[in-house]
This record gives C-alpha cells, sequence and structure tokens, in this order.
C-alpha cells in the first residue's frame, strides 16, 4: 500500500470534494452555480509557473 502525504491527501480531498459539488449543481440544473466552481477553484496549468505548486499554511492544530 502506498502511503500519501498529508498535502497530497489535502488535494485528492479538494478534487474529490469540488468534482462531487459540480455533479450536484449540473444534477439539479444549478448550471451557473456549477460554473462558478469550476472558474473559482479549477487551474489553469497554461498560466502556471509550476502546475504542481500549491500554497499550504502550516498546520498549527498538530504542532506546538
Amino acid at each position: 500500500m502506498i502511503e500519501t502525504t498529508d498535502r497530497q491527501h489535502s488535494i485528492d480531498n479538494l478534487q474529490d470534494t469540488l468534482l462531487m459539488a459540480v455533479e450536484r449543481c449540473v444534477k439539479e440544473s444549478r448550471h451557473e452555480d456549477a460554473q462558478s466552481i469550476i472558474e473559482e477553484y479549477v487551474l489553469d496549468y497554461d498560466e502556471l509557473d509550476d502546475p504542481v505548486d500549491y500554497l499550504f499554511l502550516t498546520d498549527l492544530t498538530t504542532h506546538d
């Protein structure tokens, strides 16, 4: 079994959550809401310097 880092787990979780939200909006004919989610959260890889570069803040709940 391959273990993922907390960072990768967070990215995967965000992707899954946003996909479910978009699918729900489409199913409910809320196309403008679905488009808003896509425009707000989907990355335009052509405009990024490094498409794997995400901003992650330090998790203050796990550090003393």
